[in-house]
């Protein structure tokens, strides 16, 4: 399976600092191209940078330790004004990611959303999103099969 970044949109809107980051991911299969409906919803509001959901991707798909399906970044800790700070993580979805393909072939979650120690993972479908969409901090990653 080949997967392949095609596009990537971030934006900032409103006085509460809202941000949607959106990364599609397309699947290519025999010459042809498909975009996928599934999207990995990350409310980074409560990540705590704890990492889990790196370990259970390298150790799901055997990859090496310098090898990511997601990766943890890093913003801040940043001194906004005085006596605020942002100081956030964010989980993203590399090329690498297949969404655990296997698992969801087996009925399973995704490794990074069932061992989510903050609960902020969710896979969901592109089409149920009016709830999420709401949410103060949350990024959407819809990614290929």
């Amino acid at each position: 399976m080949q997967y392949q970044q095609a596009y990537s949109h971030a934006s900032r809107q409103g006085g509460l600092g809202r941000v949607i980051q959106i990364a599609v991911v397309q699947h290519r299969k025999g010459g042809g191209v498909i975009t996928m409906r599934q999207v990995l919803v990350v409310d980074y509001e409560y990540c705590s940078g704890c990492h889990t959901c790196e370990i259970t991707c390298q150790q799901e798909h055997g990859m090496d330790p310098d090898k990511y399906g997601i990766k943890l970044t890093q913003i801040g800790p940043d001194e906004i004004k005085p006596r605020k700070w942002q100081f956030e993580f964010l989980p993203i979805p590399t090329d690498r990611c297949d969404i655990c393909a296997n698992r969801q072939a087996k009925g399973k979650l995704p490794s990074c959303v069932q061992h989510c120690q903050a609960g902020c993972l969710y896979l969901r479908d592109a089409d149920d999103l009016g709830d999420l969409l709401s949410k103060r901090k949350v990024s959407l990653f819809t990614l290929g099969r």
